[in-house]
């Protein structure tokens, strides 16, 4: 999920905006700069990715200051590295830290004290995450694994194995609880 154009960038931005808000101006905007603590970082994991992926090196070399400034604010460890999709949406801050190598899918929700990554320290397989993923409060998400599209992950999940699409896993260890057969 790298930029090529700034209308790309723009879209990415967009469409993240539009999971916090329906209508995009730049009133609306403002507010939620200054209301959202979520949105914020968002924008400046988008920005970082962006200029990296333009070899900007001295507006990359800013824009991660300004994220890691969030970073700590708001307690969400997500690296510039992390192939996010579309319309991320962080429902609320706090303690969520994501691998670097991890790859998620467009239109995904992502609870607090949610962490995604390595079964254990240097490992190099970490999960997939489809589209549409919601991912609920404390779960975690570990290990080579691959997780569907359109699937809802209850809190406090602890998540070792892949799931397929269309379906409600919950537990420690998660198991299917659910399936939703209208896709």
């Amino acid at each position: 999920m790298s930029f090529q154009k700034y209308k790309e960038y723009f879209n990415f931005i967009k469409s993240d905006l539009n999971r916090v808000i329906p209508t995009v101006h730049i009133g609306a905007l403002l507010c939620v700069f200054i209301k959202e603590e979520s949105f914020p970082y968002i924008f400046w994991y988008r920005t970082a990715r962006f200029f990296r992926s333009r070899n900007n090196r001295i507006c990359f070399f800013v824009s991660r200051l300004v994220l890691r400034h969030f970073s700590r604010k708001t307690g969400l460890h997500i690296s510039h590295n992390v192939q996010i999709g579309k319309g991320l949406n962080i429902v609320h801050v706090g303690n969520t830290y994501v691998h670097s190598d991890v790859v998620i899918g467009e239109n995904c929700t992502i609870l607090h004290n949610v962490t995604i990554g390595a079964s254990f320290p240097g490992n190099p397989h970490v999960p997939v995450i489809g589209d549409g993923v919601y991912i609920g409060a404390n779960a975690v998400i570990i290990g080579g694994i691959t997780i569907g599209s359109k699937v809802m992950i209850g809190a406090n999940s602890v998540v070792t194995k892949s799931f397929p699409d269309n379906v409600v896993i919950a537990g420690v260890p998660a198991r299917i609880i659910s399936v939703n057969s209208r896709g």
